[in-house]
């Protein structure tokens, strides 16, 4: 009895080291690629995570508690976006993070999408975004990141 409350107090200090502070998720893109990368956690896969949906079969990305979701990243180099990332949804908190070393994280949209629509919170540190559009949709009151 008194090894299987040990494991079980192992297992749940072990899921709070992986979730961080108490109402955070935390989750690590070691991947590139976009949209996915079966086997890994890709920047899109962290996104939908976050708001809720499920990263593509194959892939495999911390769940979403409800808290602030973090992402942080494992790698370095350029994404480069296939299509438009999923909108940061009313009630959600999302906190990038992307590296300090050289040479970074740039997030390419082509010219051709958004980086980020906003409907929620959302905080973006040490990432390089380029070529963003602004879209051909009529005004919004989202707030969204765009560069050029």
């Amino acid at each position: 009895m008194e090894v299987s409350i040990f494991a079980a107090a192992l297992v749940g200090m072990a899921a709070m080291l992986r979730r961080g502070p108490a109402g955070t998720d935390d989750d690590h893109i070691n991947s590139l690629s976009d949209p996915s990368s079966s086997g890994n956690c890709t920047l899109r896969d962290a996104l939908n995570v976050a708001m809720g949906g499920s990263p593509a079969t194959g892939d495999r990305c911390a769940s979403n508690s409800g808290g602030t979701y973090t992402i942080t990243f494992t790698v370095t180099g350029i994404i480069g976006l296939s299509n438009e990332l999923p909108t940061i949804t009313p009630g959600i908190s999302v906190n990038i993070l992307g590296p300090t070393t050289s040479p970074g994280i740039t997030i390419n949209a082509f010219g051709s999408n958004e980086l980020f629509k906003n409907d929620g919170l959302l905080d973006v540190n040490n990432l390089t975004l380029t070529r963003g559009e602004t879209g051909t949709a009529a005004p919004s009151t989202t707030p969204a990141v765009l560069c050029s």
